[in-house]
């Protein structure tokens, strides 16, 4: 029995011990590989928070440059094996492996990660793959402002996927390892024991307990030669655990360093509202020790008037209104400075609490040049008052109140009177000051809530909210009186300026700004017709003002015009010589004419006395003299050399030094046409500035051009200069051919106009002949040319060419 006791015994206690250090090793495996996964799990979400910040912030810039540089710091944790970023189709958008870019995850090389990123959803996430555990994988949403590229649908998630089959296969051989030691140690007891029961029991203990205190005492001492393979392999799996320990330590200092030193301040919020984490760039710029700043409200780093949007856009966020939130506020500094930042805000969970990450940009110099811009925008730069755009705004907002039955409003036009002498005598800057002055004043004197601009060079608006407009003439009249007893001094010269002024009231059936600004604009001219220095009311019917309103509104028409070449044309009407007809001769003067609505043809008796009056009547003057020198230029070499095409001038192009040099510009251009031209300059246009009109003449004349004087003889103030005059013709002023063949007195007029022209070798042309009578009476006192619809109707232009050229035989007849 004792030898079957001693043979059993060694069996039973070696199986007792294989069964209990076999499963110590198995559960010491198990948990070894999950402490592995957990730590994994861990790093993961750490790494990928960081990453998927940067991620977002290059998605949201747009950069790939700066997503490629986010994505290779994240491989620098030996762990990363694949950093990816896919799109909302599964496919590679962005990856650390050039070679994964554009494919889909199918096409992975491990088609197990594939099948299973297919399978999430778009959640945070970190997990192992079910098909392969040595796999885990971290994924996480992102913003949902994608990065457009040639092939893809934009960014939707970030994944990270570890590699851990290497950590698992030392876990493995380790457990290897230690059954093997188990199995060795439990036949090594099994023997002992069967020693003890012989006579080594007390010995084989004593070596025994030896070895258990080397192993515990230096466990990490180099392995000394001979020593059981167990030792070694443990010796294996602590240098394999402690090199990815360093290199995880080492990819979270870089990542901290990232995160410290981006140029953005980047802060965790809690549950409630409290600061949890801050960076250190984030400090310096909220000017806050950590301390100071972690578990404080983060309200409380804003403003006092942002602070309550700023927790409304935090309730959202963390209430999963919205993934992602962007705002701009104006952050406050421990030092009690200020400034505007831009921010957004992301729903993420760390150590699964619900927090938000915000990522703030100051942006103070943005806001300022913004604001900048805005003002110079709507202001003017000299008097610092609006501008004529801000002010039709605001008198388009006072419209639209009007029409809601709000109390009625009032717009005026202020324009100074002789403020052109304070330019002429002192010189602009001058002039300058003294319309800064000039907006002092009158801001110290209207009311709180009064809009006054500043429209044109010596031209101001006033809108007047909630006013009538009898209360509106006697606020005017208050600035009037406050101006009148000012007086403007510049180099001890002193000068004393008016205020003519128009109103207008906006009721509710006021229909638009233009409108409004028209009414105003000629009550203001009004009073400037009737003698300056007053106010004047438009009132509807008045026919002055509607007279002035329609002048108004031809000039929007002249200057549109004059931009195009479809909206005047021009007509030729021919002036033939009274005793001999000369066929082959073509002299004629073009007459210009508007297109109105309709198509129907707009008489120049309705839009040049709005062109003269608001001095656009040069506009005219130079696109008919382009127009004409075009058409000469594709008739050049059909129409004979003795072609004369007269074209009438305004006095303002003759007596403005700017519009007479442009117009002398254009003949300069064409010097070989110059002698086909002739211009015609009234009378009264020659007498308002003499000297500058002969200039302009003599200029004229070295050109090769011709000149006739228009009007002739309707004042016979310029019988005494018309010797001075290099002029070529006189027209004579068709009120003499009213009567020309029943009035001695008329007959003698232009007889002595012929005489007198003969004399100085001028030739003469009478004007508004209708009838033979009238012809046969000029014949008789020696006129020597007639123009009029008994000689000629008009026609147009180009077509009168054509007919004489066709005449001539110089052009084909039109089959």
């Amino acid at each position: 029995m004792w030898r079957s006791l001693r043979l059993l015994l060694p069996v039973v206690v070696l199986a007792l011990l294989l069964f209990d250090s076999g499963l110590s090793t198995w559960l010491h495996y198990r948990q070894s590989l999950a402490a592995l996964e957990r730590s994994t799990a861990s790093e993961l979400r750490s790494i990928g928070g960081l990453v998927s910040a940067g991620v977002e912030s290059a998605v949201r810039q747009n950069s790939r440059g700066q997503l490629k540089s986010i994505i290779e710091q994240a491989q620098a944790s030996s762990m990363v094996r694949w950093c990816l970023v896919l799109d909302s189709r599964q496919n590679i958008v962005a990856a650390n492996v050039s070679r994964f870019e554009g494919l889909g995850i199918s096409q992975l090389p491990a088609p197990e990660v594939g099948r299973f990123l297919g399978r999430t959803s778009r959640r945070v996430m970190v997990e192992a793959v079910p098909e392969a555990r040595h796999w885990m994988i971290y994924q996480a949403p992102i913003a949902p402002r994608p990065l457009e590229s040639a092939s893809s649908g934009g960014a939707d998630r970030l994944v990270l996927v570890a590699d851990q089959s290497r950590a698992m296969s030392a876990l493995r051989a380790s457990a290897l390892a230690q059954l093997w030691q188990v199995f060795l140690r439990a036949a090594l007891i099994a023997l002992l024991f069967w020693l003890v029961l012989h006579f080594l029991f007390m010995r084989s203990i004593r070596r025994l307990v030896r070895l258990s205190r080397t192993l515990a005492a230096d466990a990490g001492a180099e392995v000394p030669a001979g020593a059981p393979s167990t030792v070694r392999e443990f010796r294996t799996i602590e240098e394999s655990i402690q090199s990815l320990a360093q290199h995880l330590g080492e990819a979270r200092d870089h990542l901290q360093r990232v995160y410290d030193f981006a140029p953005a301040v980047f802060l965790t919020v809690g549950p409630d509202g409290k600061v949890i984490d801050v960076n250190d760039f984030g400090l310096a710029a909220l000017q806050r020790r950590e301390d100071e700043t972690l578990g404080i409200d983060a309200a409380d780093l804003y403003v006092e008037e942002d602070r309550g949007e700023f927790r409304s856009m935090l309730a959202r966020l963390f209430a999963g209104d919205v993934a992602i939130d962007h705002w701009e506020l104006r952050r406050q500094g421990a030092a009690g400075t200020t400034c505007w930042v831009r921010e957004a805000g992301r729903r993420i969970e760390l150590d699964d609490v619900v927090c938000v990450l915000i990522v703030s940009q100051d942006i103070s110099a943005q806001h300022e040049l913004s604001e900048e811009l805005e003002h110079r925008a709507t202001h003017d730069q000299l008097t610092n008052l609006i501008n004529r755009y801000e002010f039709s705004r605001l008198v388009d907002e006072a419209i639209r109140r009007a029409r809601l039955g709000e109390a009625d409003s009032c717009i005026c036009f202020l324009d100074l009177d002789q403020f052109k002498v304070v330019n002429d005598v002192c010189g602009h800057m001058a002039g300058d000051e003294l319309l800064k002055q000039i907006a002092d004043c009158f801001r110290e004197r209207l009311r709180r809530g009064d809009h006054l601009a500043r429209i044109g060079g010596d031209e101001f608006g006033l809108l007047l909210e909630g006013c009538s407009v009898e209360r509106a003439v006697q606020i005017i009249d208050g600035l009037r009186s406050e101006l009148s007893a000012r007086r403007f001094t510049w180099d001890d010269r002193f000068f004393e300026v008016g205020l003519s002024a128009g109103v207008a009231g906006i009721e509710s059936g006021t229909v638009d700004v233009q409108q409004c600004l028209s009414r105003a604009d000629s009550a203001c001219f009004t009073a400037k017709e009737q003698g300056r220095n007053r106010t004047v009311i438009y009132r509807e019917g008045d026919a002055a003002s509607t007279a002035m309103l329609g002048e108004m509104q031809w000039v929007d028409r002249v200057n549109a015009a004059a931009d195009r070449d479809d909206m005047f044309v021009l007509h030729l009407q021919r002036i033939a010589r009274v005793d001999v007809p000369d066929e082959a001769a073509l002299k004629g003067e073009v007459l210009v004419r508007m297109i109105g609505e309709g198509g129907q043809l707009v008489p120049p008796g309705q839009f040049i006395p709005a062109a003269e009056r608001y001095n656009i009547a040069y506009k005219i003057d130079h696109w008919v003299l382009r127009r004409v020198i075009a058409t000469l230029r594709r008739f050049h070499g059909v129409l004979p050399t003795n072609t004369l095409i007269s074209i009438n001038l305004s006095a303002q192009t003759i007596s403005t030094p700017q519009h007479m040099d442009e117009l002398l510009e254009i003949l300069g251009s064409h010097l070989d046409l110059c002698h086909q031209l002739c211009f015609e300059i009234t009378e009264t246009a020659a007498m308002l500035n003499f000297s500058v009109a002969l200039n302009f003449m003599k200029e004229i004349r070295s050109l090769g051009c011709q000149l006739a004087l228009d009007d002739f003889g309707s004042g016979f103030s310029s019988f005494g200069y018309l010797r001075r005059m290099p002029v070529d013709y006189l027209k004579i002023d068709g009120m003499f051919m009213r009567e020309l063949t029943t009035s001695r007195l008329d007959q003698a007029l232009v007889s002595s106009i012929g005489n007198i022209a003969a004399t100085l070798g001028i030739g003469t042309v009478a004007e508004f002949v209708d009838s033979q009578a009238g012809l046969d009476c000029l014949r008789t006192l020696g006129i020597d040319y007639a123009q009029g619809y008994f000689v000629a109707l008009p026609e147009p232009f180009e077509m009168a060419l054509q007919r004489f050229a066709q005449e001539q035989g110089q052009l084909s007849q039109p089959s």
